[in-house]
């Protein structure tokens, strides 16, 4: 029997607090405690606890919140840059010598503030070095000497094999790239992200002792809450006329530190993409698993109305076709009718932000659905849109390319030039907007199947080693991103990369022994 108007869970919170009170007056009076006094202590403790870890996410996106304003102030200010840059790697250093893991919150905190790492620069001479850059290698560099100190430095050898063989095959592309003649600067920027895999080695490390970690939870609560916010924000800046396109203050800032793209396409309406957006897609396919598998936490479905703003802000035919491929591979989580209503839901609600979106900026003039039909069309008719006949243009070129060098590749830095359709001006660009396509000028065919076949390599690794259910939400997320990359480098540029070091870590981490870690 239930109170009016509340749920079973809510009348047994209400009856277990009004026991405690009793047998707390009670044994108050008496001087006897027993283990009911404790377990009402106890339940008051997990209280608290929850109340500290909202507390906690506050916190976190005050933090969020005052870098973000803190570097907008500073753009034009390189010394105090650099002041700000030596003093978080220093903390960094101190943090990973004593507390690892600690060190490692401070690295996927940076991460998650988006962008690509220019919050602040370090400045030497002409030089300006991203502080994510550096943060990496100096935690990468201080990690292996700590654990080298204390004779921990094994990984299982399939998971060494992986970290190793995206490492060996961009070094040699390097070289490749030299002989060519690239760019020494182009082919260093090529290199770096690869490089980052090295991480796999720390984050396997640190996961395997604090999975249960509350902080891994609450940096990804705060990096929902956080890009979501800010998105809109900048959204609402350019549809009220606040910021404009070109401007020499926050548009400058938006793109040249958060590398972000802002354009009109009609209605009022702006395009707001982030290099950090590649994450929503495998996000929302993550929440939506957990409603399939029956997780009655309404913090998921409020997760996925929050991020249907960014995803629709960014508007990518990529991250579309991404999200469908994820959610068609969920069907093999054997929940035909939870699949079915949730993914009506998410396309019935994503849909309905778009539409709000586009009502509000054209002051009810239009709902949008005309550019919504020629977005989609456009991915069977590219003539329709800019950007899809730029990437129809610059397929032969792409393709003349890999002939030439079919198997070990170009090298990397490499480039392309091509006859833009717009302008028909002769353009040489290193943005291929073919995510395979630009792997193979690059690295060849065989280095191109060796990269690949590592990851396919973890998805076997993941259904052998972890729970059915786990090894599914996974291994759709990682299609999301497989399916992003025909169009888009999303595989081996920095966000991509280090999403991949958690990919590969999964089955080593969450394994069948281990049912309740945090994924």
């Amino acid at each position: 029997m239930t109170l009016a108007g509340q749920g079973p869970d809510e009348t047994g919170r209400k009856s277990a607090n009004i026991t405690c009170l009793l047998w707390a007056s009670r044994e108050k009076l008496t001087k006897k405690y027993t283990t009911k006094t404790l377990f009402c202590q106890e339940g008051k403790a997990k209280n608290m606890l929850h109340l500290a870890k909202n507390k906690q996410i506050l916190i976190f996106l005050g933090v969020y919140t005052l870098i973000r304003v803190l570097s907008f102030n500073i753009i034009n200010a390189p010394h105090i840059q650099t002041l700000i840059a030596v003093l978080i790697v220093i903390t960094l250093i101190y943090t990973t010598l004593r507390s690892p893991i600690h060190g490692w919150y401070i690295l996927i905190g940076e991460l998650l503030l988006g962008g690509t790492g220019h919050f602040v620069e370090l400045s030497i001479g002409s030089l300006s070095l991203a502080i994510r850059t550096i943060l990496i290698y100096s935690f990468i560099g201080t990690f292996f000497i700590k654990q080298y100190t204390q004779k921990n430095i094994r990984l299982p050898r399939p998971l060494l094999i992986t970290m190793l063989i995206p490492i060996i095959i961009s070094i040699y592309s390097a070289l490749v790239g030299l002989l060519h003649g690239h760019e020494t600067t182009a082919i260093i920027q090529d290199l770096i992200p690869y490089t980052f895999f090295l991480l796999i080695f720390p984050t396997y490390l640190l996961l395997k002792q604090y999975a249960h970690s509350k902080t891994i939870k609450t940096f990804f609560y705060t990096f929902i809450i956080g890009t979501s916010i800010f998105a809109i924000f900048t959204f609402i800046l350019f549809a009220l006329g606040i910021a404009e396109p070109q401007d020499p203050t926050y548009y400058r800032w938006f793109r040249d530190i958060i590398a972000g793209k802002v354009t009109p396409i009609g209605h009022n309406f702006f395009r707001i993409v982030e290099p950090i957006h590649l994450w929503l897609t495998p996000i929302i396919i993550y929440l939506a698993a957990n409603i399939i598998k029956g997780s009655k936490n309404k913090t998921n479905w409020i997760f996925l109305i929050l991020l249907s703003f960014p995803f629709m802000m960014n508007f990518s035919r990529g991250y579309m076709l991404g999200l469908a491929a994820g959610l068609l591979f969920l069907l093999l989580l054997k929940q035909p009718k939870k699949w079915l209503y949730t993914s009506l839901a998410i396309g019935i609600m994503f849909f309905s932000s778009f539409t709000l979106m586009h009502l509000t900026t054209s002051k009810g003039a239009s709902p949008g659905w005309d550019l919504f039909g020629i977005r989609i069309s456009s991915i069977v008719r590219p003539e329709t849109e800019v950007s899809a006949l730029t990437r129809k243009t610059l397929l032969p070129p792409i393709i003349e390319k890999i002939k030439e060098h079919p198997f070990i590749g170009h090298g990397l830095g490499a480039s392309l030039t091509f006859t833009d359709p717009l302008t028909n001006t002769i353009v040489t660009t290193r943005q291929f907007d073919w995510g395979y396509l630009e792997l193979l000028v690059e690295l060849g065919f065989i280095g191109t199947l060796l990269f690949m076949g590592s990851i396919l390599y973890t998805i076997k690794i993941m259904y052998k080693k972890m729970p059915y259910n786990k090894a599914t939400t996974v291994a759709a997320t990682l299609i999301s991103i497989l399916v992003i990359t025909i169009t888009a480098p999303a595989l081996f540029h920095t966000i991509g990369v280090l999403y991949l070091v958690y990919i590969h870590v999964t089955p080593y981490v969450f394994t069948k022994q281990d049912k309740n870690a945090i994924l």
